[in-house]
Order: structure tokens, then sequence, then C-alpha cells
């Protein structure tokens, strides 16, 4: 059946049935149709199409996705960059965690918490130092704080308390609960 459906995909030229066709692939786990949905990821415009074929890739767990994920995470379409981290997070593959960690201090603060949902449960030895680094940059403190404080991370409690005194009262909160 889902070699059936990718072929009629690929066939398709209708944009709007694409959208269909990727959420299948992607419901049905059909990992031969990864060229066609990274296709769709990398050449389709940004609409729904596009988001569509985030999740397909993240259902299918391809580890060949994992550079357009992560790009579309810090894209300016919203839906994109949940559909990207959602992708990155069923995923999970160690691979992204580098490509990552330069967005826990992008300047739109949602994207710096997407990465860090990300990076919680990426299994990458660099990861935590990574985390740690980011606790020195005032807007990656956050996201940094609440990844270590998920990641268990004990070494991180005596500099997420010293951040604490250092931010605004959304981040403190974000900070504190970070702490456990």
């Amino acid at each position: 059946l889902g070699a059936q459906i990718l072929q009629r995909a690929q066939a398709n030229r209708d944009p709007a049935k694409a959208k269909t066709y990727a959420m299948v692939l992607g419901k049905l786990q059909v990992r031969s149709a990864q060229d066609y949905l990274l296709q769709l990821a990398r050449h389709s415009d940004p609409s729904p199409t596009r988001w569509a074929s985030y999740l397909a890739l993240g259902r299918i767990r391809s580890e060949a996705a994992v550079g357009v994920l992560v790009d579309a995470l810090g894209a300016p379409y919203e839906k994109g960059r949940e559909n990207a981290q959602q992708a990155l997070v069923d995923i999970a593959s160690p691979r992204a965690a580098p490509r990552l960690w330069p967005l826990l201090a992008h300047a739109e603060r949602s994207v710096r918490f997407a990465a860090a949902e990300v990076l919680v449960g990426l299994d990458h030895p660099g990861t935590n130092a990574a985390l740690l680094r980011a606790l020195d940059q005032p807007d990656a403190q956050a996201a940094a704080a609440l990844a270590l404080g998920r990641r268990k991370v004990a070494e991180a409690r005596e500099p997420i308390q010293t951040a604490l005194a250092r931010q605004d009262k959304a981040e403190r909160e974000v900070l504190a609960q970070a702490l456990g």
C-alpha cells in the first residue's frame, strides 16, 4: 500500500494533494518516501505542504532530514517551526545537537526554547557542555537552563542559581523551573 501511495504522490502535480500524500506517507511510516518528502521539504513553497513534509520526515525517522529540519526551526514560519521541532524530537538524532547549539542564542525567544526542547532528548556527548556555556549568554540562559534542568545535569544547579539574580521576571520563572 505504501509503495502505491508513494507512486501516486510522485506523479501528482497538485500542491494541495501533495500535503495529503505527505501526511499519509508519514502516518504509514513509508521509509521509501524519504526522497520524495525531502524534495517537498526543500523545494515546496513555505506552505502547509512543506510543514506536513516535516512531520512525515519525523515519523519515518529520517536522519537525512536533520539539516533541513534544523534550518526550519530558525525560519520565520511558526507552524513550520513547530512541525520541524516535533520531527527533530521524533528522529532524536544526536547529529542534530551541534547544529542546534547556535539556536540557543537566536534572536527569537521561541526559537531558543524550541532548540532547547529538542536538545533535552538528544544523546550527544557535547550537549551538556554546550548548554552550560549557553548559561553565560544572557539571551540563551533561560532556554539552556530549562534544557539542563530537564536533562537533570547536577553541575548546572549553581550556574542557574547565579543566573537567576541577573534576569528579568519572565526569565527568572523559567530558571526557577529548571531548578526543580
